[in-house]
């Protein structure tokens, strides 16, 4: 699994440039049961990855991912520091300033989440949707 996580994360990386992400998959209670997130470092020009902890919350929790549960479609939110609404800061030590999240699905039924992050705002836009699409099924 190590080493598809590790081809995912930079095959990922190489079609939309983020400074984070997270990969999710949720249970039948909603709860996020697997968290994998990471965050791009650099040394010289090569992106160097670095796993961080996984987690356990209930998606209702963080505004943003029960939108995406019930839309079931991406979103993507160019500046979060305009959007107060679905935006929560939920590591402050971390600037993100641009985010784009899907619904992983699996016979129509929502099963997770992937979510990119930049520190730059309107690093993604709604042009990036179809790319990050291409994920979600």
């Amino acid at each position: 699994p190590e080493v598809f996580l590790h081809t995912f994360r930079t095959e990922l990386y190489h079609l939309l440039p983020y400074d984070s992400a997270n990969l999710m998959f949720i249970d039948d209670k909603e709860d996020i049961i697997f968290n994998h997130s990471w965050s791009i470092a650099y040394s010289g020009q090569t992106p160097l990855i670095k796993s961080h902890p996984p987690s356990v919350r209930n998606i209702r929790q963080i505004p943003i991912f029960g939108e995406l549960y019930g839309l079931r479609k991406p979103l993507v939110i160019p500046d979060t520091r305009k959007e107060d609404t679905l935006w929560v800061d939920t590591y402050p030590a971390v600037p993100i300033h641009s985010h784009i999240g899907t619904p992983l699905t699996t016979n129509q039924q929502v099963t997770g989440f992937l979510n990119l992050n930049h520190m730059n705002p309107n690093a993604f836009n709604t042009n990036h949707l179809s790319t990050l699409q291409l994920f979600s099924h």
